[in-house]
């Protein structure tokens, strides 16, 4: 009985975090979160963090801003289901990017406590991602035949 509550724990882990093939810069994850939106009929709504810094220079200030945080709501209209999430930070060529997006659940909720429609949803997004990151890098490999 005890293995079987730790596979829907790792199921439940497993279906709350959505890894992308490749990280994404703040601007990408806008392309990404509108196609998440028009293939599934969602609303999507978030928030970027930004944190800014002035840095003196000889001749002029020079004004950096980094986006630092991205979470939102997937919200579904037929049945209602809403959705919190957050996006993965990782820092590579000394920027952010983002590296995938995770679901928040209640602590300590297993995957049958859960309304069916959350984790079809979560499923559903999942699925979205990955026909986006597999379209961009088809439109990417005919942009790159064309030249």
């Amino acid at each position: 009985m005890g293995h079987g509550k730790k596979q829907i724990r790792e199921s439940l882990e497993r279906l709350t975090r959505v890894n992308f093939p490749n990280s994404i810069v703040p601007g990408e994850v806008r392309d990404l979160l509108e196609y998440v939106s028009q293939n599934l009929g969602c609303d999507v709504r978030y928030k970027e963090e930004v944190n800014h810094a002035i840095h003196p220079d000889v001749h002029n200030t020079n004004h950096n801003k980094e986006t630092t945080k991205i979470e939102g709501q997937i919200t579904q209209p037929n049945p209602l289901v809403m959705l919190s999430f957050s996006l993965e930070r990782v820092i590579l060529d000394m920027r952010s990017r983002y590296s995938g997006l995770t679901f928040f659940t209640t602590p300590g909720y297993r995957l049958e406590e859960l309304h069916p429609s959350e984790p079809d949803l979560m499923r559903k997004v999942g699925s979205s991602v990955a026909a986006y990151f597999e379209s961009n890098r088809v439109e990417k490999r005919e942009e790159d035949d064309e030249e």
